[in-house]
């Protein structure tokens, strides 16, 4: 075995996992600045961290280092223009020295985007991969991460989404190996009154990202174990959130859900992603519906057509066991939980498990029909032929994906 295959997993942020760890923000805060006298840049969503009474504390936290914090929001997911317009307000005034980004994965992925564009001479379209034509620098300015949602896992990769919607849409990524936070403040605290529908959208956006990443030939086995984790994480998480928090403690279950979407960043900064991000991608450039709702109503039964051409093709055993593993994974967090879920599976009932489980969770989930967003059959007929399959262990043909699609529309 390539025994560097265990340990070459680059650079893995700064991080404290506890509730209550937002208590760092000021001492890291300081310790992470850049040199000069500008202000700290806070960015973060349009209202929820205020509502809910967590954005006044985390601002006068910053502001007990000395520095002057400016304040962004973000509405919705985050564009080229946002960013654009960001990076030319702060220019007219003292270079910031440091970027918080808090909120979910727009906000996260709006923060990193500017704490590198603040350090670049172009327009931020010019740094996009597919669209632009300057690969970025990799300079940066330092910035810490505090998600308040558990999807993305934006604080722990080293990529930032940006996008336009409508005919000329694209989802894209400002990537660079220099992008990762340069600290990460998992609080589980500070998702206390997030809505449970969205918490489960961005749940499932987890667990997908896990789950492709796991399947990824590219995943070396130190990764592997680390997603085990994140999938029995997400897993035992999950159904609490379909029983709007019922059946676990609230902060418990967060937390759970907290650390399985750091380690889906991990995953998806070091692996490939599948067939449900190959479908997100385009969607999400023409209509615009939630990366974590496309995730939710699209994993299900894209696990569900891999699982079926795998077993009939035959020759990716590894793939095969590690749907197998994923489903003993669910069954034995399900057991753990109270829940019925059987003790002896074969490798075949173990996948099926898997599915079946999954496939429940969406349909007690209630995620809109994609229609809701928009996606009708003249959307499908634009975007079916962008999907990518490529990083799918299996190779599903055109007609599966465009039933996969109808499905859920």
């Amino acid at each position: 075995m390539d025994c560097s295959a265990l340990t070459n997993l680059g650079r893995i942020p700064r991080l404290a996992h506890a509730p209550g760890s937002r208590s760092h923000l000021r001492k890291w805060a300081a310790e992470c600045k850049a040199g000069g006298d500008g202000p700290v840049v806070f960015v973060t969503g349009r209202d929820s961290l205020r509502r809910r009474g967590f954005e006044a504390p985390l601002l006068d936290a910053l502001r007990g280092t000395g520095m002057p914090v400016t304040v962004l929001r973000v509405a919705g997911e985050p564009s080229d223009g946002w960013v654009d317009a960001a990076r030319d307000a702060l220019r007219e005034g003292s270079p910031p020295v440091l970027v918080v980004a808090a909120g979910g994965g727009s906000a996260l992925d709006a923060g990193k985007a500017l704490a590198a564009m603040l350090t670049e001479p172009e327009p931020t379209v010019e740094y996009l991969e597919g669209v632009g034509h300057r690969p970025p620098s990799g300079s940066c300015l330092p910035w810490i991460a505090l998600p308040t949602t558990a999807g993305t896992g934006s604080e722990a990769t080293h990529n930032a989404v940006l996008g336009r919607v409508g005919e000329a849409g694209f989802k894209r990524s400002l990537r660079h190996a220099a992008y990762k936070a340069s600290a990460v403040i998992l609080d589980a605290e500070l998702a206390i009154g997030c809505p449970p529908q969205t918490t489960a959208a961005c749940g499932m956006d987890a667990l997908t990202q896990l789950l492709e990443s796991y399947l990824s030939p590219l995943s070396p086995p130190l990764l592997d174990r680390w997603l085990e984790w994140g999938i029995e994480l997400a897993a035992r998480s999950l159904p609490a959130v379909r029983a709007a928090m019922h059946t676990r403690p609230e902060t418990a279950c967060r937390h759970d859900l907290a650390m399985a979407a750091f380690l889906s960043g991990v995953g998806l900064a070091h692996s490939n992603l599948g067939t449900v991000h190959g479908f997100a991608g385009p969607l999400g450039a023409r209509v615009a519906v939630p990366h974590g709702v496309v995730c939710g109503t699209l994993l299900a039964p894209c696990l569900r057509e891999t699982v079926a051409w795998l077993e009939a093709d035959g020759s990716n055993g590894a793939a095969l066991g590690k749907l197998a593993r994923a489903g003993r994974i669910l069954a034995g967090a399900q057991t753990a939980a109270g829940e019925p879920a059987p003790t002896r599976m074969s490798e075949r009932e173990s996948r099926r498990h898997l599915v079946e489980t999954i496939s429940g969770w969406t349909e007690r989930m209630r995620f809109p029909p994609l229609r809701d967003y928009g996606v009708d059959e003249a959307v499908a007929a634009v975007v079916l032929p962008s999907v990518s399959n490529r990083k799918n262990p299996a190779q599903l043909t055109p007609e599966t994906l465009r039933d996969i699609l109808h499905e859920r529309m």
